[in-house]
């Protein structure tokens, strides 16, 4: 099996304290860990937007996580391409809208 292009960092520990913080239930706790691992694909296509204040942040609610009274699952991230690395902010629960 060939490494991913991608390096993904600090993702595990903030996905393991979004878990236990919010204690999702398991469907929507799968979404969000099978979200992250294709990361390891390409994390632009990970359908978050580009914030123009923060150069390479990228931030937003992770496609298919909405759920409850108006509430998604949010996740930040910074895309270095010179070391193919994707360093984790947090992830988080939010109500809609963003």
């Amino acid at each position: 099996m060939s490494e991913p292009f991608w390096k993904l960092e600090r993702f595990g520990d903030h996905l393991e304290r979004w878990i236990e913080q919010e204690q999702p239930p398991p469907e929507l706790r799968q979404l969000v860990v099978d979200w992250t691992f294709a990361l390891f694909d390409n994390p632009y296509a990970a359908g978050l937007r580009r914030d123009r204040d923060q150069p390479n942040f990228y931030w937003g609610g992770i496609p298919g996580t909405v759920h409850g009274e108006h509430q998604v699952v949010t996740c930040g991230f910074w895309i270095y391409e010179e070391t193919r690395t994707v360093i984790c902010y947090g992830y988080a629960t939010l109500s809609l809208p963003l």
